[in-house]
């Protein structure tokens, strides 16, 4: 069995409706309606047709595999001093990553610091995101690795607050995970019926609520809103990231990352 078009399929659909006594003279509405119902007593049975046939089609997905390695390398030889450049720059990042880590673990009075520990989540969740630019531009997903980008710029922007303000700010940071968590936990149990995820109980979710609490304690601000723990919300003031950007003098940025959200955001964009 060869895949429908989607031409096919309602023209398939169409020729059961037509079998319907009275179903040429319905109004548009009821014709409608009529396929509708259609579609839905046979779409299961349909959707394993068709599914039975994509998964007998290896010989298909071997030439859309050859097609796409044919793509990779004449990327790949377009751009290679510029891939190499970047994945140099990630790697001599990652050795002085480690180094610092080991030298930070053996000195007590420097490990216990906020601000090391913000800063040690940072790095390397930047390195990550670093390998993951790298890999969509290596696929030929500029617009994908432009978003990606954003990531990673929030989180230098993120780093250089925090180290320019200090343990106070760092330590804002640190605790907005808590807030972030307890809301995640909450989402998660309010579409429980809807989604595969196991729900959070109670005792879970006391426990993310008490974490809450010990934030606010922390912070000096029991009536701060759930809603406003977190980052960069959580802040006194800076509470953007528009400001936060503008604060470490990265605003002159602002343009490409107004750009990148363009491939984040569902707003329409017209075709170049």
């Amino acid at each position: 069995m060869e895949p429908m078009s989607l031409t096919a399929i309602e023209e398939y659909l169409y020729s059961i409706a037509l079998e319907i006594p009275n179903f040429a003279e319905s109004s548009d509405s009821m014709k409608a309606e009529l396929m509708n119902d259609i579609f839905n007593k046979f779409k299961d049975d349909f959707i394993k047709k068709q599914f039975q046939h994509f998964k007998k089609s290896k010989k298909e997905l071997k030439g859309v595999r050859k097609y796409n390695d044919a793509f990779d390398k004449r990327l790949f030889n377009r751009w290679k001093p510029a891939f190499d450049r970047l994945e140099l720059l990630i790697e001599i990042a990652t050795e002085i990553g480690q180094s610092h880590s080991h030298n930070i673990k053996d000195d007590e009075s420097i490990s216990s610091s906020k601000i090391i520990i913000a800063l040690n989540h940072i790095y390397p969740k930047s390195l990550l995101i670093s390998r993951e630019i790298l890999c969509l531009m290596r696929g030929g997903f500029a617009d994908g690795a432009l978003t990606r980008w954003r990531s990673l710029h929030e989180l230098a922007v993120t780093a250089l607050y925090i180290e320019k303000h200090g343990e106070e700010i760092a330590q804002r940071y640190l605790l907005s995970h808590n807030f972030s968590m307890l809301k995640f936990a909450e989402q998660i149990n309010e579409y429980s019926g809807l989604i595969p995820e196991p729900k959070f109980t109670e005792d879970e979710i006391d426990y993310l609520r008490r974490n809450v609490d010990l934030a606010k304690q922390i912070l000096g601000e029991p009536n701060r809103k759930n809603r406003d723990g977190e980052w960069p919300k959580i802040l006194k003031s800076h509470t953007d990231f528009a400001a936060i950007e503008k604060d470490v003098e990265l605003d002159h940025m602002r343009p490409y990352y107004h750009w990148s959200s363009q491939y984040i955001h569902s707003n329409h964009r017209l075709k170049e």
